[in-house]
């Protein structure tokens, strides 16, 4: 009999481990970022228009996929997605940086004739990478940024930005994703932002 409740206690244990290891496997991860500025330079002045595509803010059904979550195998197990655009995500932070910054910052479409700062952001790319297991969870993120410098109406520099940050969690592994693309971000602002405001002078 003892023999018996050992067998069945390892057939539940195995069973729940299973379970368990499923329920997390599949689900794909969401991301939200509120992006904090990292630069504070404020040496820029006057107006900027910063051109970017805002396409999916304020539409909650709508999920970009920004990279994948892979077992210790690497196998295929779920999603990184985002309810906000990679393009929105990127036209945020360079928003707030260079609002931060001192300059009086204007969203548009695109940038009005003749006008005389103005910043086009013409490429965008975002992945992050998910590889979890039963100890731990162990994440890479990527960002790369292309852009135009824009003054008086015509266009006079293109510059491009890469940053990439990894990292790893044990808890709170739900906001591990987050973190890093939060890092990314920044990573590639302290590049850019400074470069920016030395481009356009003061």
């Amino acid at each position: 009999m003892a023999m018996n409740w050992r067998k069945m206690g390892y057939v539940v244990a195995v069973g729940l481990l299973c379970c368990a290891m499923a329920g997390c496997a599949t689900a794909n991860r969401k991301v939200t970022v509120l992006y904090e500025p990292v630069v504070h330079d404020g040496t820029g002045a006057g107006e900027l228009y910063l051109a970017g595509t805002p396409a999916s803010k304020g539409n909650a059904d709508i999920q970009w996929v920004i990279g994948s979550v892979k077992d210790s195998d690497g196998e295929p197990v779920g999603d990184i997605v985002s309810p906000i655009a990679p393009a929105d995500l990127v036209t945020d932070a360079f928003k707030q940086e260079l609002t931060t910054a001192g300059y009086a910052v204007s969203t548009v479409a695109s940038l009005p004739p003749q006008a005389a700062k103005g910043l086009v952001i013409t490429g965008v790319e975002i992945h992050l990478d998910d590889v979890t297991s039963l100890v731990k969870d162990e994440g890479a993120g990527r960002v790369k940024i292309s852009l135009e410098l824009w003054k008086n109406g015509a266009m006079f520099r293109k510059l491009s930005y890469e940053s990439s940050f990894s990292d790893f969690a044990v808890e709170d592994r739900d906001l591990l994703d987050q973190a890093i693309l939060q890092k990314s971000l920044q990573g590639a602002m302290k590049r850019a932002i400074p470069e920016i405001i030395a481009a356009f002078g003061h």
